[in-house]
């Protein structure tokens, strides 16, 4: 049986890759949950706490960060935001 060595450049290498894989999963499933929660009309504010603890995030302040770093969830308020004047400007 022959052993082979990795040189340390790639190990360092796989293991970047495969954190920033860990990363995008999660960028993803915050993404998607902030989505989620604000299409349906939740109270986004108050359930972020929540979604930081989950994410392992020491303040809500780190999570905040994914409200504008994602095109979709600036969709989704954009959405939210115009059906809100729709209604107000109906009354």
């Amino acid at each position: 049986m022959v052993r082979t060595s990795v040189p340390a450049s790639n190990r360092w290498t796989a293991n970047a890759c495969r954190l920033s894989r860990d990363r995008d999963r999660r960028h993803g499933f915050a993404v998607e949950r902030l989505r989620a929660w604000q299409e349906a009309g939740a109270n986004v504010q108050a359930l972020v706490p929540h979604l930081a603890v989950y994410l392992g995030h020491v303040s809500p302040r780190e999570t905040y960060w994914y409200l504008s770093a994602s095109p979709e969830l600036l969709n989704a308020a954009a959405r939210s935001f115009e059906t809100f004047t729709q209604s107000k400007g109906a009354q």
